[in-house]
This record gives C-alpha cells, sequence and structure tokens, in this order.
C-alpha cells in the first residue's frame, strides 16, 4: 500500500508527489496521458509561481522572460513596461516533463498512460481503480482538473455556470513577436452589469523562443465564435510578425473560476484546477497549483506521522481559505467592477489614465511577482475609481 497517490501529473500534481517523496512517503504518480503532453495553456508563469517552487527553474525551461505586457482593442495597442521582471514564458510539455522528472527524482513511482475509473474511499485506505490495475493508499490527492472523473466522484460535479473554456495554439513566425505579453480584449468592454464574474471572450499572445502561444478564453461562448476569434488574433500577429512558419494542434481545455465548497473527503483532497483555484480576472493558476500542492502535501504528511485514529483533513480547507482564498474572493470583488467600468469608458482613454498611474503599475507587477496579493489592488482600485471613471469617459 502506498502512503499516497496522486492522479495528475500537471503542475499541482507532480509538486504534491515530489513534496511527499521527498518526505519519505511511498509515492505514487498516476497520469492518463503519456509525459510531457501538449496542454492548452498560454504558457505563461509569474514569478510569484516560479518563487512557490522548492527547486530552481532550468534555464532551458524558460522561453522569454517578462518585462512587460501590451493591451490590445480592436485596432489600438497599448504597451505598458515593468521596472523588474513580472515572470517568464515557457511550454507546458517542458515544464511539466521537468516537474515530472523532479518528482521520480524524489523517489515518487511515475506511472504514465493510466486512467483512473473509479475511486473507492474505505476507512482507512482509498482504493484506485486504474485501466492498468488497482492501487491502494492511505490518502489520495486528486490533481486531474476541474471536470475529471476522480473529482466528480468524490467532491461532487463541479458547477458548469463556473467554468470558461480556453483554445490556444503554439505558432513558429517569420519574424520575432516581441518580448511583451499580449492581451487582445475581444468581448470587453461589456455593458451590462453583473454582481459576479461573468469572464468576457478575450485573447491572449504569449512570446515563445521561435514564436507565441495564441489563444482565447471566455465562459458561455460556441466553440465557432473562439475559433474565430482565435483567427482574428492570428491575422493581426501575421500582419506584424510575417506568415506562419509552422503551427501545432489547436486544443481547447475547460477553467474554472470558483473555488469548490468542498475541498476534501475522509481521506482524499483536491488541489489546483480540480480545486477551482483560478484567478477570475487573468485565468492564471500556475501559482495557486504550486501552492495548493504543497499544502496538501505537507497535511498528508503531518495525517501519516500523527497515525491518531481517523484521519483530520480539515486543516488542508483552513490552510487554502487563509492562503489562497482570500486571494480569489479580492478578484471576484474587482472583476464586475472593472468589466462594468470598461463598458462606459472610452477604453483608449482608460488604458492611457492606467498607464500613466505608476502606483497602479507597481500594484500589478507586485502581484505578479508575489510580493502582494489581489487584496492590494483592490485597496488601490477602490479610491481611484471616481478618476478613472471620469477621466475616461468620451
Amino acid at each position: 500500500m502506498y502512503d499516497v497517490i496522486v492522479s495528475g501529473a500537471g503542475p499541482s500534481g507532480t509538486l504534491a508527489a515530489w513534496e511527499c517523496a521527498k518526505a519519505g512517503l511511498c509515492t505514487l504518480l498516476l497520469e492518463r496521458y503519456r509525459i510531457p503532453r501538449g496542454k492548452c495553456c498560454a504558457g505563461g508563469l509569474l514569478q510569484r509561481a516560479i518563487d512557490r517552487l522548492p527547486y530552481p527553474l532550468p534555464e532551458e525551461v524558460i522561453e522569454r522572460e517578462i518585462f512587460g505586457f501590451t493591451v490590445q482593442v480592436g485596432e489600438e495597442r497599448k504597451e505598458f513596461s515593468f521596472s523588474r521582471r513580472a515572470g517568464v514564458v515557457v511550454r507546458r510539455q517542458r515544464l511539466d516533463g521537468f516537474l515530472a522528472r523532479n518528482a521520480e527524482k524524489a523517489g515518487a513511482d511515475v506511472l504514465e498512460n493510466n486512467r483512473a475509473l473509479k475511486i473507492v474511499e474505505g476507512r482507512d485506505h482509498v482504493l484506485v481503480k486504474t485501466i492498468r490495475g488497482d492501487f491502494e493508499g492511505r490518502f489520495l490527492i486528486v490533481a486531474e482538473g476541474a471536470t475529471s472523473r476522480a473529482g466528480r466522484m468524490l467532491f461532487g460535479p463541479y458547477p458548469r455556470e463556473h467554468l470558461a473554456m480556453g483554445m490556444a495554439v503554439d505558432l513558429e513566425l517569420s519574424n520575432d513577436p516581441g518580448g511583451n505579453i499580449e492581451i487582445h480584449l475581444l468581448d470587453t468592454p461589456t455593458h451590462r452589469l453583473s454582481p459576479r464574474s461573468i469572464f468576457p471572450l478575450n485573447g491572449w499572445v504569449f512570446p515563445h523562443a521561435y514564436g507565441a502561444n495564441l489563444g482565447v478564453v471566455g465562459k458561455g461562448v460556441q466553440r465557432s465564435r473562439m475559433e474565430d476569434s482565435v483567427m482574428i488574433i492570428r491575422r493581426r500577429l501575421e500582419a506584424r510578425c510575417g506568415p506562419c512558419v509552422d503551427e501545432g494542434d489547436l486544443s481547447a481545455h475547460p477553467l474554472p473560476f470558483v473555488p469548490r465548497r468542498r475541498l476534501h473527503t475522509g481521506r482524499s483532497l483536491a488541489v489546483g484546477d480540480a480545486a477551482g483555484l483560478v484567478n477570475p480576472i487573468t485565468g492564471e493558476g500556475m501559482s495557486y497549483a504550486f501552492l495548493s500542492g504543497r499544502i496538501a502535501a505537507q497535511v498528508v504528511r503531518e495525517q501519516i506521522r500523527s497515525s491518531n485514529g481517523r484521519p483530520d483533513l480539515s486543516p488542508y480547507a483552513s490552510w487554502v481559505a487563509d492562503a489562497i482564498a482570500q486571494d480569489l474572493k479580492a478578484a471576484m470583488v474587482l472583476s464586475p467592477i472593472l468589466h462594468r467600468l470598461m463598458g462606459v469608458v472610452d477604453t483608449k482613454r482608460f488604458f492611457e489614465v492606467v498607464r500613466d498611474d505608476q502606483i497602479l503599475i507597481e500594484a500589478c507587477l507586485a502581484i505578479a511577482r508575489g510580493e502582494e496579493n489581489w487584496r492590494l489592488l483592490l485597496r488601490r482600485i477602490i479610491p481611484r475609481f471616481p478618476r478613472l471613471f471620469f477621466s475616461s469617459l468620451s
């Protein structure tokens, strides 16, 4: 019997497996696909996420360093520069492969091409039935994503109304797209008020060594509309950087935007996307994936060391609430404010005003670097709302 089974070899799962194996726990890491595999992901890794890794990120994994970003609305482009590095761009195949190899080096058994079919949670163990046999563990960490089979069986289905869809493709370009990440506002500005995050369709371009990752994300958007939007951004990119030389497959992936109400059972915990830990404004989840994976591993480790009868995984929910959920709640408050603001102001003028506000720019950089959290930006935005509003009117 394993001390812990981790199902899912993405960032949260591989880091949880590394922590458990490093602590001397008998650890199994299961992954339904071959490692590494392609993933619908922009590839942005904020400095706050990098600093949550327990080991250095090798240079060969890094494609670009991020020192600024560009916002495009229609044909209007506004560039913003940071005084320090905000993060890096990676390819998920390389990053996930690096993380999985580290877990294996730490002592975890890694079994790829193996899908979990059924989870049976007993009094003193968890049975994981897979296409390649049955495995028992004292604890299970679910890191398969929001819509995974294990997540549904243990924590219930993730609410569809809180799911968005991302779509992305890697392109090799004739010319260098530059060092800025790009945010393309497609359905922003929005023109209706909502008390919650509506996450309208928007897109991105993340430059890498030989081209860029291009994609869109939105909630309640038809696939055909998303594909058309990918082509709009692609045409803009090729107009600046020349024709595409080569391209990968267009892929899609669901993204959760509200944390699960239930993060653990008697012997199982949800981490990363499986726990719904994704920022409702930016769609960034890597920093929460790393942190939740490490927290889950520490809680499991402490439960195994204590061995006091029935396990108590409630410290995991408390820890996530303190370290992650408060940050996400601040972003959830900000999301409808920003979307409503963008719906009534002159967008070009709005970004000119924001670009000249160094306090806001430095707050964004501090959040990206992990020096502050989203509550800081909320504190900065609220007193500035009247000025941002009235100075940006048409």
